[in-house]
């Protein structure tokens, strides 16, 4: 699983881990400040440990196959 994150067209986190959750977590504490707000793009089905997660912070968009 692997999540990056965008913000301006610019890249602010990315990561990968066992989980999608794990690797959200990762690309947000990349950049914590330029990750709020931004375009979240995962590779994988968003779960619900994920989407709360994701749900916690403020984002524009998410992008997720399925």
């Amino acid at each position: 699983p692997t999540v990056a994150i965008m913000k301006h067209n610019n890249p602010c986190g990315v990561a990968q881990a066992e989980t999608l959750e794990a690797a959200y977590l990762r690309a947000d504490r990349a950049d914590r400040i330029a990750a709020f707000g931004g375009c979240i793009a995962l590779n994988r089905p968003v779960d619900r440990a994920t989407a709360e997660a994701i749900v916690s912070r403020y984002a524009e968009v998410v992008v997720a196959p399925d």
